[in-house]
């Protein structure tokens, strides 16, 4: 199974401007936990995007919870194997995004 956000921006992720170098992104459902993917090169929006559902996409496992378990709205647990996006709840909406330019930080804003 695929994760993949809901686009709630209101427009297409920009695939021509290259000014990325990090993304950031939630990995709990209420934020205490997040996850920063560095690149090697600037990137587009669309890529940085699809690299954090890429992330997203693996399976839940035991590992991946452990120290990490209780920033959830129900048992974690009961979705082991499922891809990691399936504990956000509504943080699958992307509603906003921030780019912290000219360093390359962006950072993924989330809700319902």
């Amino acid at each position: 199974m695929v994760f993949e956000y809901w686009n709630s921006l209101g427009r297409d992720y920009d695939n021509v401007i290259r000014n990325i170098r990090s993304i950031t992104f939630p990995i709990s459902r209420y934020g205490k936990y997040t996850k920063t993917i560095k690149f090697n090169r600037f990137v587009t929006e669309k890529y940085a995007i699809t690299q954090a559902e890429k992330w997203l996409s693996l399976p839940i496992t035991y590992r991946y919870l452990k120290n990490r378990d209780d920033d959830f709205l129900d048992d974690p647990y009961q979705y082991i194997n499922q891809p990691r996006g399936r504990l956000l709840s509504s943080l699958i909406f992307l509603d906003r995004v921030r780019k912290d330019t000219p360093d390359g930080d962006f950072t993924l804003l989330l809700g319902s």
